[in-house]
């Protein structure tokens, strides 16, 4: 019975944290799809008027704007809305209910706020510690929200060690942190933390999973492929060296070579030469863009996203082709071929040509024939001889065979080269996808949300700052060390979890510190650290499987940016139900009081003293007993707490 409570505590806590407050335009959306955007969205425009994102309402249709920002009586869209409307919306079935015309209602009034997407000028001398500031109080003062109070210096070591190392403070870490009086600590801290191996691996984890999904779960792809350690070898030397995020880009789509850039070429490989698969992983993780909706039609939601930048996507893509070669696999590409045709729903059939979001990209006129003089590394003499044994359109066969070569071939005129230049060096959402990412690492929500939602429909919370954040990031060379050590010397980053006045703001305010939970890896090394084991120089945790533990958690907790957290009861059960824990759990023992054995046990887990209702069941529970199992029960309860579970 009492492991059922703590199960369902955690639960409706967990809940509560999931549910606090839908964001206006996130609960009017909702509104729209369900009633509206079949008939004023995707491939009707019933009346001019689309009603898929804030850009294209506001512009409104035949009958004028659909929305007067900030005065819902004065929009038609409201006006319609009523069953007694001449014109009255929807025009069949049960009108809309009370709560949907007060979400359409609510997030007119907040237009006003959030439709001003000009840039303003900052001047030269701000650093950008005081920019962030600047635009955030800005739109405090717009929303008339009080900020919480600043957090205290234990909490302020406890949540980033969780960000930076995927874990929490030992208790000797948390001793010299707090012993420290140096008034730069916390910048230090920062500054420390960005050095130590075990934030280069802690990244190397995250950016693998965002990239090629959960290890575990790429039986089909990686696994096949004998996928090694050099993948995430890869990602350690980027973050260790901080390598430039546009150089890490370019080696991800193999438009730069070199020994640096050894194991990036898993990426690409990875995908087996399933180039739509490539570019649906593609677009969200470089690029903060969802494109597989426009895969059969143009994007029923996004108006920017069309069908044709689907398929120019995928054929910037098909040239490419998993390569074994003597120094391992490589991806190379060919000089011609590639074609790629897309049917529309009104039935044409059309060429996929080199499209892309911000205008289509040429290419040199193509020759028939595929010959060693259109190549900087030409592919063997055995490739040429084969060409007419594996048809270019042959797709199948190529994802099942990978071709063995002295080199992987590179041709004069790359495709993925020329995606390089477009995506990264010249679109402005490259470096604002990237941005608003580590946003959501540092603050546990992006100014975007979802995080790979940067499109019209999903307007960003501060317009003006991720814009200013962007051209900031490029401008530093894209430097992902000095933009974290940035976002954590602000104000915001240090705010309190408690909302001032008992009054939870909106989230997209950043006036309080957002409650989300830990990953799979930072859970799983937490709970080391909790229980009583220390990583040694490197991080490492002496005697554990790292692996093995690290992939079972993964499968529990496989959200990295989860839209709304939901808890789910396997989340409880693995708690309860887990021999793993017995593994992980290791009680001091000893001859201690239950007295000090309590405070230890707090100190070790939540890096705090028990208050005193705490301390009288912790010892009533541990008794004079010295009993292990005891201990270790004590430990367990504090671990499985949502106190523990998330980040605060």
């Amino acid at each position: 019975m009492r492991c059922l409570r703590l199960l369902f505590g955690f639960l409706l806590f967990a809940s509560a944290v999931a549910v606090r407050g839908q964001e206006p335009w996130e609960a009017a959306q909702g509104v729209l799809h369900q009633h509206c955007t079949k008939c004023h969205g995707g491939v009707k425009h019933k009346g001019g008027l689309d009603l898929r994102a804030v850009e294209t309402i506001l512009r409104g249709g035949d009958a004028g704007p659909a929305v007067i920002a900030g005065d819902p009586d004065a929009s038609l869209l409201v006006a319609v809305l009523d069953p007694d409307s001449d014109t009255r919306m929807p025009p069949k079935g049960k009108p809309l209910t009370k709560v949907e015309k007060e979400r359409i209602r609510d997030w007119i009034e907040s237009l006003s706020a959030v439709v001003k997407t000009e840039r303003l000028d900052v001047p030269s001398e701000m650093s950008a510690v005081t920019a962030i500031d600047f635009f955030i109080a800005k739109r405090w003062a717009e929303q008339s929200v009080q900020p919480s109070m600043p957090v205290n210096d234990a909490e302020f070591l406890r949540r980033t060690s969780l960000i930076l190392l995927g874990r929490i403070p030992t208790p000797s870490e948390r001793r010299a942190f707090l012993a420290e009086t140096r008034s730069s600590k916390r910048s230090a801290l920062v500054e420390q933390l960005l050095g130590h191996p075990e934030f280069a691996r802690h990244f190397a984890e995250v950016f693998d999973a965002i990239f090629l999904g959960r290890r575990h779960g790429l039986t089909g792809r990686a696994r096949a492929l004998k996928r090694g350690d050099d993948w995430h070898r890869y990602w350690h030397r980027v973050f260790q060296q901080n390598r430039p995020w546009n150089v890490v880009a370019r080696e991800l789509l193999g438009s730069t070579r070199g020994e640096d850039a050894e194991g990036a070429q898993w990426y690409l490989a990875a995908h087996r030469d399933d180039h739509e698969a490539l570019v649906r992983s593609l677009a969200p993780t470089l690029l903060g863009k969802q494109i597989a909706c426009a895969q059969c039609h143009n994007h029923p939601l996004v108006p920017e996203i069309e069908q044709r930048h689907y398929w120019g996507l995928v054929a910037f893509f098909t040239r490419s082709f998993n390569v074994e070669t003597p120094q391992g696999l490589r991806v190379g590409e060919r000089a011609v071929g590639g074609d790629l045709k897309f049917s529309t729903l009104e039935g044409g059939s059309h060429p996929a040509t080199l499209a892309f979001f911000s205008g289509d990209v040429s290419e040199p006129t193509e020759t028939l024939s595929d010959t060693p003089e259109l190549y900087h590394v030409p592919p063997s003499a055995a490739y040429f001889d084969n060409l007419e044994k594996r048809p270019d359109n042959d797709a199948k066969k190529k994802r099942k065979d990978t071709v063995k070569m002295d080199a992987a071939p590179v041709p004069q005129f790359s495709r993925r080269e020329a995606f390089a230049e477009v995506a990264i060096e010249a679109y402005p959402d490259f470096a604002k996808a990237m941005v608003n990412r580590l946003w959501a690492m540092v603050f546990g929500r992006g100014l975007v949300h979802p995080v790979d939602h940067l499109d019209s429909v999903h307007p960003p919370s501060h317009p003006e700052l991720l814009e200013w954040l962007g051209d900031h990031f490029a401008a530093s060379g894209y430097d992902v060390h000095a933009f974290v050590r940035t976002l954590m010397a602000t104000k915001a980053y240090a705010l309190s979890s408690l909302p001032a006045g008992g009054k939870r703001p909106p989230a997209e305010s950043f006036a309080c510190w957002l409650v989300t939970p830990m990953g799979a890896e930072t859970l799983y090394r937490s709970m080391l650290v909790a229980g009583g084991r220390v990583p040694d120089a490197q991080g490492r945790f002496e005697g554990m499987d790292d692996e093995r533990f690290r992939h079972a958690f993964a499968r529990v907790y496989p959200d990295l940016f989860p839209e709304i957290y939901s808890p789910q009861v396997g989340e409880g059960l693995f708690f309860s139900n887990n021999a793993m824990l017995e593994e992980i759990i290791v009680p001091a023992g000893g001859r201690g009081s239950s007295t000090d054995t309590v405070e230890a046990a707090f100190q070790q887990v939540h890096g705090r003293s028990p208050d005193t209702e705490e301390r009288e069941a912790a010892e009533a529970f541990l008794g004079s007993s010295e009993e292990l199992s005891r201990q270790r029960a004590l430990l367990w309860a504090l671990i499985t707490s949502a106190e523990f579970r998330f980040i605060h």
